[in-house]
C-alpha cells in the first residue's frame, strides 16, 4: 500500500495530521488490521504507515493532567466534541494505540478501565 494513500480521499496534506473522527479511525482499522484477540489485534504489513495517524487522534482525546481517560470517556475530544458515539469505534482506535505503544490499559477492556495515553 502507498504511504497515505488516503491523503486524495480525506483531502490531507502530508504535514497535516488526522484528525479525530469515526471514519478516519475506520478506515485506518480496516486497512492496517487483519485480525483482533481479544484486546490484541494482528495488523498488516503496512500497519507501520498509519502510527503517526494513530497517534495524531489519540492525542485528541481528552484526558485528565495525567494523560488518564476511562475508556467509556474517550468518545470525546479535547475540544469537547463526541467524535463517536460508538465504543466498538473507541476500541479499534485504543487497540491499535497499545500495538504501536501509544497507550497503556490492564486487561480485560471494560467500559470503567482507565487508558494511559503515553
Amino acid at each position: 500500500m502507498e504511504p497515505r494513500i488516503y491523503e486524495k480521499r480525506f483531502g490531507l496534506k502530508k504535514s497535516e495530521k488526522m484528525e479525530l473522527r469515526s471514519y478516519n479511525v475506520e478506515y485506518v482499522y480496516l486497512h492496517g488490521v487483519t485480525v483482533a484477540i481479544g484486546d490484541d489485534i494482528g495488523v498488516t504489513k503496512d500497519f507501520s504507515t498509519f502510527e503517526e495517524d494513530i497517534k495524531s487522534m489519540i492525542d485528541q482525546i481528552a484526558t485528565d493532567n495525567g494523560g488518564r481517560v476511562p475508556f467509556n470517556k474517550c468518545h470525546i475530544r479535547e475540544d469537547g466534541e463526541m467524535w463517536t458515539p460508538y465504543l466498538q469505534i473507541v476500541k479499534m482506535l485504543i487497540l491499535m494505540g497499545k500495538r504501536i505503544g501509544k497507550v497503556e490499559f490492564e486487561s480485560p477492556l471494560t467500559e470503567q478501565t482507565i487508558i494511559r495515553i503515553l
